[in-house]
């Protein structure tokens, strides 16, 4: 169902809505890994933030909107797409003024569409907000384990013990805003340096310099079918198999799914990627310059929960990530003029991740997304329940393995 207003259009599940309220109680591990699985609640129909915002341009990026839409009614999610002025060339030029950036028309209202957003959600009367692109792909078991298990263990590293007691007994999943101002849980790398190098660059010790904490997802694809550039990160810093970590952002990039504080918002839009006189040539850059600020030496997870108005915000990577962007055309090409760009005119991430994600049939780093429509349903309100079934459970991904005929889902070994 789609309930459109003056100044937003609101997506909930097309035949049902579901409200959750959940209740978790989270543990410290005096270890950075958790070795012991447990069974988490699922997450609330936004994930743990107070809403799920949308950059997403009605004239530009139908079929993505569409595609965000299916797997958003599959995983039971409410997300909020808010409408996007009519960027014209008066606001690229209001926005270049004073500006030594060179960037296309494509980039600067990406950027503008970004802070529009942000804008809205400070408009709203909420604490924390995800950010998704509108050409994101997630897991079709993002809501009912990946979530989970990512929240309470970033929750259980950055709170202390007494605050943690406290937080829990209030529906929440992630730390308390106190604890945070970003959270990176979709991009294309947080590779360390401005680079994606991996093995032969990084060694164990340069995630032992950062604050981080590692956990088990079984979820999450074997190595040999990470993003090429993620499994050889993920191989130099010694990561087991199977294991998420978050650490301190270093050089994140891309903003395919990012949550934010009310306070991170403002400091956002004011200076840290401040719509106007660009210093940087994208959005995305801007933000992750405003994480790199230099801190303190001595960051730990308990003496650096406290702002610093005058350094860098305090930003959170997952690795690997939970959202990726499906391959396909780039809107901010299409805003140029450029149409669909070859292989070689894509930027490094997106060129060694596309062979890869053809021949899986998913996006990269993700084990069962809804690229390739496997789990499309159109206007099928008994397939859409299946569908949901599946996603409801965490297990074997069963693309293709089911009956439409009448939703028996086949049993196979191990789901």
């Amino acid at each position: 169902m789609l309930v459109a207003s003056a100044y937003y259009v609101r997506t909930i599940s097309v035949f049902v809505v579901l409200v959750s309220i959940y209740y978790l109680c989270f543990f410290r591990s005096s270890s950075p890994f958790v070795k012991h699985a447990r069974i988490f609640a699922p997450a609330n129909s936004t994930l743990g933030f107070g809403a799920i915002l949308v950059v997403s341009s009605p004239n530009v990026d139908a079929d993505r909107r569409y595609n965000i839409i299916q797997a958003a009614n599959v995983t039971e999610l409410d997300l909020t797409i808010p409408l996007q002025p009519e960027w014209t060339d008066k606001d690229e030029a209001e926005f270049r003024k004073g500006g030594t950036a060179e960037m296309g028309k494509g980039s600067v209202f990406a950027w503008l569409a970004h802070i529009h957003v942000l804008q809205e959600f400070l408009n709203s009367n909420l604490e924390t907000a995800l950010i998704l692109e509108d050409d994101v792909d997630w897991d079709i078991f993002l809501r009912s384990s990946q979530i989970p298990l990512a929240a309470s263990h970033l929750h259980t590293f950055l709170t202390p013990p007494p605050q943690s007691r406290h937080s829990a007994s209030h529906p929440s999943f992630f730390p308390p805003i106190f604890a945070w101002d970003v959270l990176y849980l979709g991009h294309c790398g947080d590779y360390f340096t401005p680079f994606p190098n991996g093995v032969g660059y990084q060694t164990p010790a340069d995630l032992a310099a950062l604050p981080h904490t590692l956990f088990h997802d079984p979820t999450l694809p074997p190595r040999y079918n990470l993003h090429p550039f993620t499994a050889s990160l993920l191989t130099a810093l010694d990561v087991p198999p199977h294991t998420r970590l978050w650490h301190r952002s270093k050089l994140p990039l891309c903003t395919f799914g990012y949550a934010v504080t009310r306070a991170a918002a403002l400091r956002i839009i004011a200076t840290i990627a401040a719509p106007r006189a660009p210093t940087v040539g994208a959005y995305d850059v801007a933000l992750s310059h405003g994480c790199a600020t230099p801190q303190s030496s001595s960051l730990s997870p308990n003496n650096n929960t406290q702002p610093d108005p005058d350094g860098g915000l305090r930003c959170w990577t997952l690795q690997p990530e939970l959202f990726h962007h499906r391959p396909g055309p780039s809107a901010i090409s299409a805003t140029d003029g450029r149409g669909i760009v070859d292989r070689a005119g894509l930027p490094p991430v997106d060129r060694e991740g596309l062979g890869q994600a053809t021949r899986r049939g998913e996006s990269s780093n993700l084990g069962c997304g809804f690229w390739g429509g496997a789990f499309e349903f159109g206007e099928d309100g008994e397939l859409l329940e299946g569908l949901r079934r599946v996603a409801r459970r965490s297990g074997v991904c069963v693309k293709g393995r089911w009956d439409e005929r009448d939703l028996e889902w086949e049993r196979v070994e191990g789901v």
